[in-house]
């Protein structure tokens, strides 16, 4: 995945996982509380800060692609 891609996939997760509307997306299940979506949203949050601020090739861009894709 390049930079770009994965700064996309990350913003269409982050904006997926709004605490408002619980169990809209396939990333939100009914099940989780307001505190499981504001963690992932933080965590999303962190790991687009490190892709944004990462130069193409960093080995963390492929290492945030490994979690994305679990």
């Amino acid at each position: 995945m390049t930079k770009n891609e994965l700064l996309a996939e990350l913003d269409l997760r982050i904006g997926s996982s709004s605490p408002d509307m619980p169990g809209t997306s396939s990333t939100t299940s009914a099940t989780e509380s307001a505190d499981d979506i504001h963690a992932r949203d933080a965590k999303l949050s962190s790991w687009r800060d490190q892709v944004q601020n990462a130069a193409d090739g960093d080995p963390v861009l492929d290492e945030i692609a490994a979690h994305l894709a679990e």
